[in-house]
């Protein structure tokens, strides 16, 4: 099959290239289930979420309840929030009980009580 022709003036070079399928998936399903069981076990790989002891991962306190890290991860060891906006460290609640390094650097933090 013969790909779709090219608009006027653009070149191969300069299209926008596509998302991989797995990267659509996680995206699809963040938005429709949030921070679900079944949404970790598919970004972390890994059916059994007691296992999953470091996680890097985007997240907004702002749009999204961030509480369920905690709830599911119950064995979380290092949490590393990249390009993320939590505005306060109570937004990752109390269920990290297990949590020995937190990253948060340039998340927006504005209180850490």
């Amino acid at each position: 099959v013969a790909p779709p022709p090219r608009p006027l003036g653009t070149s191969a070079s300069s299209q926008v290239p596509r998302l991989r399928c797995d990267v659509v998936e996680v995206a699809t399903s963040f938005r429709q289930d949030g921070l679900s069981p079944d949404f970790f076990r598919h970004y972390c790989d890994e059916e059994d979420l007691d296992q999953v002891t470091h996680l890097e991962i985007s997240l907004d306190s702002v749009t999204q309840c961030i509480e369920p890290v905690g709830d599911h991860l119950r064995n979380l060891r290092q949490l590393k929030l990249v390009n993320s906006n939590i505005l306060s460290i109570r937004d990752l609640g109390t269920s990290l009980r297990n949590l020995e390094v937190l990253w948060m650097s340039r998340c927006g933090l504005q209180d850490i009580g």
